[in-house]
C-alpha cells in the first residue's frame, strides 16, 4: 500500500511539474509574440507616418521645390512620434543607426527641426526618409 501511495504522489508531482513548465513556456512565448506584434505595428506606423509627405515630394516640380520645407515642417511632430515609438523596440547598433538616420534627416535647433536644406532638392529628403524607413525591413 505505501508503495502505491508513493507512486501516485510521484505521478501527481510529475504532472504538476509538466503543467507548470507548460504554463511558463506558454507565458514566455506569448510575451515574445506580443512584443513582435507591437514592433511590427510600430514599423507600419513609421512607414505610414512618412508616406503622405513622400508622395507629395515625389510629385513636386522644380518650380515648387520651395514647398519642401513647409511640407516636412507640418508633419514633423507626426514623424518624431513614429520614430520615437519605433526606437523603443530597438537596441544597440540598430538604435544607433536610427538616431544617426534621424539626425541626418533633420538638423535640430533647440526644439525645432530645420528642413530649409531640402528646398533646393526634395529628393535628398526622400533619400533620407528612405534611410529611416529602411531600418524597418530587418
Amino acid at each position: 500500500m505505501p508503495e502505491n501511495i508513493s507512486q501516485t504522489l510521484l505521478a501527481v508531482a510529475g504532472t504538476l511539474l509538466g503543467v507548470a513548465l507548460g504554463i511558463l513556456g506558454t507565458y514566455f512565448v506569448s510575451i515574445r509574440l506580443a512584443r513582435n506584434h507591437a514592433k511590427a505595428l510600430s514599423c507600419l506606423r513609421l512607414r505610414d507616418a512618412f508616406a503622405p509627405e513622400v508622395a507629395r515630394l515625389q510629385h513636386l516640380d522644380s518650380a515648387h521645390y520651395y514647398q519642401t520645407q513647409d511640407i516636412l515642417k507640418a508633419a514633423f511632430d507626426k514623424h518624431q512620434m513614429a520614430v520615437n515609438e519605433f526606437g523603443f523596440f530597438l537596441n544597440g547598433n540598430k538604435l544607433k543607426a536610427l538616431n544617426e538616420a534621424w539626425k541626418e534627416y533633420c538638423t535640430i535647433y533647440g526644439e525645432y527641426c530645420d528642413f530649409y536644406q531640402y528646398n533646393k532638392d526634395p529628393h535628398t529628403a526622400i533619400d533620407r526618409i528612405d534611410a529611416i524607413i529602411g531600418l524597418t525591413r530587418e
